[in-house]
């Protein structure tokens, strides 16, 4: 899901399946480097998408849910 809303970046594997921490700082400076459009992409869509959820009630809803689940248990 959040490669295809682009609110991420993908930390490249070693060929053993793990995470180099070469790679995951490459990952997160390639985000966090105003500079660059990437860096820009993801959190241009990060802040669309954290104002979608908020503003829909969609966190409130399951909020809701959460606390009837809460109540049927007592």
């Amino acid at each position: 899901m959040s490669e295809e809303l682009e609110v991420s970046v993908e930390v490249k594997r070693e060929e053993t399946g793990w995470f180099s921490k070469e790679n995951i700082s490459g990952a997160v400076r390639s985000v966090m480097e105003n500079d660059t459009e990437l860096g820009n992409l993801v959190r241009r869509n990060h802040a669309k998408l954290k104002e979608s959820l908020l503003s829909s009630g969609i966190i409130s809803g399951y909020a809701n849910k959460y606390v009837e689940a809460l109540e049927k248990l007592v």
